[in-house]
């Protein structure tokens, strides 16, 4: 709750008088009616009262009134009026025939504008050499700011800072002379203000240990916190900014959050950053409050921009000096879109270039227009010299007037924006931590300028009786890429390349994760010779600034050309299935998947209940680094009352992969399996749900069949062909969990549907048993444990954010003389498991009761009453939420 005016004792009653004062038109049109810029076009001056603009063009210089303006902020607080030590430099002294209006509403002002009592604080005094090339506000800035950064450095023994979005090394240059045990990283995007800052550190004599600099565009992605670890060299750090601009803020808040070694973050936001509304343009923005949209309030930028000055401490006005480049450059700005304007002169909106001002271009008005419309691709010749020459006269003297548009409100725009947020109406939050906004999205232009590449086959397996071609899909920007085709496992093969291949752009329909992406073959291979395993196809280009390759990753399966023969159980110890639904499930590339990315939804969260297989996989289903974290908690154990934390999620945001990379695919949960298998000698044949489906018989001749990982979505046919197996004596070693939803197919198995909300489905009351959603849903009469022996509701998640959060992560036995766990030397109440945390994320279970100490099922929910369970962990519908909603969840309790 902020601080009020002495006289209020609500938020209610002040927001009350405030939005009274707001539904004046002379409030309106200051506040609101006309930016800065347009002041000119729409002659905004005289829109002001007649006895305020009089007075005020009547003193010889502007100095003077604008001064008055800034003091009279000062001159009606009885606190400051009273203080008999304040520096009697800054001791307002009234221009005794000021209109009475005027005083009327600066008195109105001051009552509803909210204290600026300055927080007390350490504060450095910046010696000369330091202080000498800053301004007052500056200073200011930096003594406050270097003094909190080194307490806290001190008290967390920390050594190294990170100033981002440095500019010209004013507080990085001052940390790094006034603490000579901090080392300095100084990192900006602008060519010019490294290199100032880099003279001046060198004309201090501070070494390159203590400060280093850094030219990099700070966008929040990996590759630039990569080179920070670089320079950390395995130290603590904390992250800084002094008016971080635009969305830096943004990113630092992303870094400190997904960088494990920058514990502390010290920001200052640039004053629109934070108090921008929310609109349809801009839906992040700040929330409006019912009192603000029932009166229609709207504050233009520069009331939005001058509600976080504090114009009483801004420098003190001097006659004796020339105008400051900043009011001339405002000025320049406004006279330009007033001539812009009269001569019918339009920009792009949609495509319009940022330029810089640099101090020749502020020599003279002419020198400002001809440079702007060159950087605006604007015809020279549409505006003379002696057009230039005629509209500065006209509007000579304006500077003063313009300038007043910019400060007058500013006392009280802080409050209007308290007020625009200060009603019991929320924010509407995502529901799930993953539906933060920031996360990598996959498709087609998204990036602007950034190079692409993907790639993907046409089928996910291929039968190599029935084909031997398998089409090679590729989309990128660059000229030329290469291909490179893998048939991993223990000893990875590369069994085809080819390089140079033409690089093509490929038309993408929108909502390709539901349409399909319909792109033209780049490539064709003969797999004649291939033998059953999973393949990986590398797309790779290297992008002409760079000296790195960018890569991606598409697959494909081929089956055993032996898998129907009755005699061909000497071909393969096991079939390994690969979990092709789950996959589509959580595949996000396009933008959606079943869980989020629809994109009417300002939080991003509407699942679309369509999956396309035509499409790339989302970065990390198929290749990770080492080192990437599973789902689940993994080491993190939080102590009590802490809130949840996501490893693989923070992962995926630091590291630019997708943020469902670890949810499901052959990267994470497969190949770790199949990598041991073939280290130890098993010979595999491969196979995917898909397979299921469509080939009823594709298991015949196997004994044994295998699933490993996150296996939650089957069809009716998969399970059909599952369950034939089985009853004809064959055998399944799952080792995976959370067998959760019916899926169903359509577009001969291109298209995955799969609603969850059985109302929402079309065949909802039409033909329930094959409605999508949950197995364990009455009216499809076909509980999962039937299959499976265990159920996704009779499970959950353990050891998951919220979920069970300090449970040990492994297995907890109950039978040790199953022939399961024989030469293990495992005990009754033993666990197992608890280093790797086999026991995390998502997991199935089947209801029991405990007779004599041990489990056994009831069969309520489908599964056999013979089952024998050998061992247990805890399990949880969902996250508890014990924050009151401060703090998102991935896993909420009312997700299942």
């Amino acid at each position: 709750m902020p601080t009020l005016p002495k006289q209020y004792n609500s938020i209610d009653e002040y927001a009350k008088d405030i939005v009274e004062f707001i539904d004046t038109p002379l409030v309106r049109q200051i506040t609101g009616g006309i930016h800065v810029n347009d002041s000119l076009i729409y002659n905004a001056w005289d829109v002001l009262p007649s006895d305020w603009t009089s007075w005020w063009t009547s003193f010889p210089n502007h100095c003077i009134a604008q001064q008055d303006l800034i003091d009279s902020i000062e001159e009606l607080r009885p606190s400051i009026a009273a203080n008999d030590e304040m520096d009697e430099a800054r001791r307002y002294r009234p221009l005794l025939d000021r209109p009475e209006s005027l005083s009327k509403w600066l008195e109105s002002i001051q009552s509803l504008a909210l204290p600026r009592d300055q927080r007390p604080g350490k504060v450095i005094t910046l010696p000369e050499i330091l202080a000498s090339r800053m301004k007052t506000k500056k200073i200011a800035e930096v003594s406050t700011a270097a003094a909190y950064i080194h307490s806290v450095c001190q008290t967390n023994n920390i050594t190294h800072v990170i100033d981002m979005g440095s500019g010209q090394g004013y507080l990085s240059i001052s940390l790094a002379y006034l603490f000579p045990e901090l080392h300095v990283l100084a990192i900006d995007g602008s060519e010019s203000q490294i290199a100032a800052s880099k003279a001046c550190a060198d004309s201090l004599g501070i070494p390159e240990s203590r400060i280093q600099h850094m030219r990099r565009y700070i966008d929040g992605t990996p590759p630039l916190a990569d080179e920070i670890a670089a320079w950390a060299g395995g130290e603590k750090c904390m992250l800084v900014g002094l008016h971080a601009c635009g969305n830096l803020s943004d990113h630092m808040l992303r870094y400190f959050t997904t960088v494990p070694f920058i514990v502390r973050l010290g920001v200052v936001g640039c004053c629109y950053n934070h108090i921008v509304p929310r609109s349809a343009t801009y839906p992040e923005g700040f929330p409006i409050s019912g009192k603000m949209r029932e009166k229609n309030v709207s504050l233009s930028g520069t009331a939005l921009m001058t509600g976080c000055q504090a114009p009483n401490n801004w420098e003190r006005a001097d006659p004796s000096k020339e105008e400051s480049m900043y009011s001339k450059r405002r000025f320049y700005r406004a006279l330009l879109e007033k001539i812009f304007h009269d001569k019918g002169i339009e920009l792009d909106k949609e495509d319009r270039p940022t330029w810089g001002v640099s101090k020749g271009d502020m020599a003279s008005f002419s020198a400002f227009t001809r440079r702007a419309m060159r950087c605006l691709n604007v015809d020279e010749s549409k505006i003379s010299d002696a057009d230039l020459a005629a509209y500065e006269e006209r509007y000579q003297g304006y500077e003063a007037r313009h300038f007043f548009h910019s400060i007058h409100h500013s006392p009280i725009t802080s409050s209007f924006n308290l007020t625009m947020s200060s009603t019991k109406e929320q924010y509407k939050y995502p529901i799930n931590a993953w539906g933060r906004p920031g996360g990598l999205v996959e498709k087609p232009g998204y990036y602007v300028d950034k190079p692409e590449i993907w790639v993907y086959c046409d089928k996910f397996s291929y039968d190599p009786k029935e084909t031997s071609q398998v089409s090679v899909k590729v989309h990128t920007t660059e000229a030329t890429f290469e291909l490179e085709v893998i048939r991993d496992g223990f000893k990875p093969e590369t069994v085809f390349t080819l390089q140079d291949i033409p690089g093509k752009r490929q038309e993408t329909p929108t909502e390709s994760y539901k349409n399909g992406c319909n792109w033209q073959e780049s490539v064709s291979l003969d797999i004649s010779s291939y033998s059953s395993g999973f393949y990986l196809v590398i797309a790779r280009t290297v992008v002409p600034e760079s000296s790195h390759p960018i890569e991606a990753e598409g697959f494909f399966i081929v089956n055993s050309s032996e898998r129907n023969v009755s005699d061909s159980k000497s071909q393969a110890d096991f079939v390994l299935i690969h979990t092709t639904s789950t996959i589509m499930a959580y595949n996000d590339w396009g933008g959606a998947n079943h869980y989020r990315g629809v994109e009417d939804d300002g939080c991003n969260e509407i699942p679309s209940p369509f999956s396309s297989r035509d499409r790339p996989l989302c970065r990390g289903m198929l290749r990770l680094p080492l080192g990437a974290p599973r789902e689940g908690n993994g080491q993190w154990v939080p102590v009590p009352g802490e809130p949840p934390r996501y490893p693989a999620l923070e992962w995926s945001y630091m590291h630019g992969y997708s943020r469902h990379y670890a949810d499901a695919g052959y990267a994470t949960y497969e190949r770790p399996f199949l990598v041991w298998a073939e280290e130890q000698g098993y010979k595999v044949h491969h196979l995917t749900q898909h397979d299921l489906h469509h080939e009823a018989d594709c298991l015949d001749g196997y004994k044994l069949a295998v699933i490993v990982g996150h296996d939650e979505y089957w069809t009716w046919e998969m399970r059909d062909a599952m369950d034939a197996f089985i009853d004809h004596g064959g055998r399944l070693a799952r080792f995976a969990g959370n067998y959760a939803w019916q899926v169903r197919f359509e577009q001969h198995g291109e298209l995955q549907i799969c609603y969850k909300d059985a109302t929402q489905d079309p065949l909802f009351g039409k033909n329930n048993q094959r409605v999508s959603t949950l197995w364990d849903w009455g009216p499809i009469q076909r509980p999962g444990a039937e299959t499976m022996g265990v159920t996704a509701t009779m499970g959950g998640y353990t050891c998951y954010g919220s979920a069970t959060s300090r449970w040990s992560g492994g297995f907890q036995v109950f039978r040790p003389k199953h022939w399961a766990l024989e030469g293990s030397h495992l005990d009754y109440g033993d666990l197992f498991g608890c280093d790797a945390k086999i026991a995390s994320f998502e997991v199935d279970g089947c209801d029991y009761n405990v007779r004599k100490g041990l489990p056994y099922p009831t069969g309520d929910d489908g599964a056999p009453t013979n089952m024998e369970i050998i061992a247990t962990c805890p399990g949880t519908s969902g996250e508890e939420d014990h924050w009151e909603g401060k703090h998102l969840l991935n896993a909420p309790v009312s997700e299942m």
